[in-house]
């Protein structure tokens, strides 16, 4: 029986990933940055997309919110994104410390791929990225 004014869970029974319902980090360090990816996840259909310019700002945000998917710029200023995604998987803050973590950045190095993945990080995106390789 389903709840009044209960809200979809993100992912469905098939484990595909619902991004009208979904609740989006974005943690990037500009305001051009952060204004492309709403763009983006609007064209997706997202209704609720949280900005964070810095690590404080995001581990906020992740205190207050359930989020289903993260987005992190390894290179913010005056902080570090990698410290964020390390930081949220140790957090214990279920369910946020599982969430997925896609980390975006123009280094595409093995050096930069690995101190991510180490981080915590899902998925390793280059910038610029093209809305399909979100979606996909």
């Amino acid at each position: 029986m389903s709840q009044p004014n209960a809200v979809a869970p993100a992912f469905d029974e098939y484990e595909t990933f619902n991004f009208q319902t979904a609740n989006v980090l974005l943690l990037e360090q500009g305001a051009a940055g952060l204004d492309i990816l709403m763009q983006i996840f609007a064209g997706f259909g997202t209704r609720n997309c949280y900005k964070a310019m810095s690590v404080p700002e995001a581990t906020a945000i992740t205190h207050r919110a359930t989020l289903d998917l993260v987005i992190v710029d390894p290179l913010l200023k005056g902080s570090d994104g990698h410290e964020y995604v390390h930081w949220l998987r140790r957090s214990g803050l279920d369910p946020n410390r599982s969430a997925p973590v896609i980390m975006m950045s123009a280094n595409g190095a093995k050096s930069a791929v690995a101190r991510a993945r180490d981080a915590g990080a899902s998925y390793y995106l280059l910038k610029p990225v093209q809305p399909k390789a979100l979606f996909d």
